[in-house]
């Protein structure tokens, strides 16, 4: 089946940030909820995608790939190199895909298209709740995370041992690449809030007060 793009499509997402040799991958529902997130030679990514293609549920999903774009500045070879990993890729899958360029995806996240890429982080962790909740966890507010508590040093009845009121957070395994492949899919969603607000009639905007909701 031949891929289409897309500029938006509501529903989860398998974002995709491509490297010359290997690739970052995260699949994301669109409340956010991370499904998977992976580094891998780029043979294995495309095998990956055609696997997955076949899934009985692929119709909802959606290939969210980072796009080179011009800035004006010479490339090299391995610029040309992901190029044509890129589309093999978005053949590997065969479905819906959507491009977005990395200066989208920072004025999307950060208000800034010459955001540093240790701000793009941060502004995906700050979504996720901050560093304590999205990354380390959070320590049982009893024992201090030290897992027991009081004299003779018995077993914390709160966290029952395991120091933590809530163990690692969402974010605690993602590394190097995939923190560019997360800011993919969060950039195609902050995308498709603005395609549907622009899509809604002039007349929704305008509705008497004292009228019912829909």
């Amino acid at each position: 089946m031949p891929a289409w793009e897309v500029s938006y499509s509501p529903g989860p997402v398998v974002a995709l940030d491509p490297g010359t040799t290997r690739s970052a991958v995260v699949c994301m529902l669109p409340n956010g909820a991370l499904r998977a997130s992976w580094i891998r030679p780029n043979p294995e990514v495309a095998a990956w995608l055609r696997k997955v293609a076949l899934g009985e549920h692929i119709h909802e999903w959606t290939l969210v790939v980072e796009m080179m774009g011009c800035y004006g500045q010479t490339v090299g070879i391995t610029t040309f190199d992901t190029l044509i990993w890129l589309g093999r890729f978005i053949e590997s899958w065969g479905g819906r895909f959507a491009k977005i360029e990395r200066r989208e995806v920072k004025k999307y996240l950060c208000n800034s298209m010459s955001a540093k890429d240790k701000n793009v982080r941060q502004a995906m962790i700050d979504r996720y709740g901050g560093d304590e909740v999205a990354l380390a966890g959070k320590k049982c507010p009893r024992c201090k995370g030290k897992g027991w508590f009081g004299a003779g040093r018995k077993e914390c009845g709160e966290c029952h041992g395991a120091c933590w009121e809530r163990v690692d957070g969402p974010l605690a395994n993602i590394s190097a690449d995939q923190w560019a492949a997360l800011a993919v899919a969060h950039g195609y969603y902050e995308r498709g809030k603005i395609i549907t607000e622009a899509a809604q009639p002039q007349q929704l905007l305008q509705t008497p007060a004292g009228a019912p909701s829909t």
